[in-house]
């Protein structure tokens, strides 16, 4: 019997996992080492109830766990200061029988802190998340909206809950979706880390709505994939401007090629004239070409005018 007590404390010592017991007859104490580690102690510290309650800054828990009734067993998270006034946080696990209380306590110090840092990242995420500049969005594999951001809705007008109803599919203009899931085919075969285009969703009213999409994937320590994440920037209105500039580059070369084929005219005419000028000997043909002459001057002289009026214009109309 003795034999598997010391088997059983030098397992428990390997987990960090101290055990101690009360008589409730003699009230005498019993910590293992491993306890004694926790609490700081000295080797010669005498455990009595006072003494051991003292180091819990919650007097209250840890009265009432060891308050079990016979034959129930309780546990418990409470934070306590070792005899070196370090602080830490311990799981206590009680039973209770006739005579004895019995149980262990595990220092879960790294663990409160890690799951601390944990909640604040998750916390982190979530405030970054929901109050991005830009759309954000978590989307499964098979295309369904799994969550939404404030900026989303309001890009595609639709309520969160709705769009968890949808798949990105449902709302894609059809001439881009084929682009869309090529791409995204490919980000699960590995074949690239992350994609990025161009692309239209209709918006809950109806009017097409153009964004700015990048798409990256989450996987897990087997490699599995488990869902996208999704970034999505409003560019509906510089498209529109896009196209407005198109248009305006498509009038101002027009205007170009008109310009130049009449100031090719009148400076071609101005220069035969010129010429024949030169050349005639007939004082009153002279004369007749001597007024062509300046015609064309004048039609040049027109279309410059004409010209500058559309470069100081405000506006830049043709």
């Amino acid at each position: 019997m003795q034999a598997k007590y010391e088997i059983y404390q030098k397992a428990a010592s390997l987990v960090n996992l101290g055990i101690w017991e009360q008589n409730l007859v003699t009230g005498e104490i019993y910590w293992d080492e491993v306890v004694r580690e926790i609490y700081e102690v000295s080797p010669d510290f005498a455990p009595t109830l006072d003494n051991s309650l003292a180091f819990y800054t919650d007097g209250t828990m840890i009265r009432k766990l060891l308050a079990a009734r016979n034959g129930e067993q309780v546990s418990g998270r409470l934070q306590l200061n070792t005899a070196k006034n370090n602080t830490k946080w311990v799981e206590v696990r009680v039973a209770v029988s006739a005579t004895i209380i019995y149980g262990t306590i595990t220092d879960i110090t790294a663990q409160i802190a890690l799951d601390s840092k944990v909640a604040e990242q998750g916390e982190q995420f979530h405030y970054a998340f929901e109050y991005a500049p830009i759309g954000m969005a978590l989307v499964s594999t098979a295309g369904q909206w799994m969550r939404v951001n404030q900026e989303l809705c309001r890009i595609l007008g639709f309520e969160a809950d709705e769009l968890l109803r949808l798949t990105f599919q449902d709302i894609t203009h059809p001439d881009d979706l084929n682009v869309d899931l090529k791409q995204m085919y490919e980000l699960l075969d590995s074949k690239i880390s992350s994609y990025q285009m161009d692309k239209r969703y209709f918006h809950k009213n109806g009017h097409v709505i153009w964004v700015s999409l990048n798409v990256t994937l989450v996987r897990d320590q087997q490699e599995k994939p488990l869902y996208f994440v999704s970034h999505i920037k409003d560019i509906t209105e510089l498209k529109e401007h896009m196209q407005l500039i198109s248009a305006q580059n498509r009038r101002l070369l027009n205007f170009a090629n008109v310009v130049s084929h009449n100031i090719r005219s009148h400076t071609v005419n101005i220069q035969m004239l010129s010429e024949l000028i030169g050349q005639e000997t007939d004082p009153a043909e002279k004369e007749k070409l001597i007024t062509m002459l300046g015609t064309s001057a004048a039609s040049l002289q027109a279309t410059l005018v004409h010209l500058n009026e559309i470069v100081d214009s405000p506006d830049g109309e043709l």
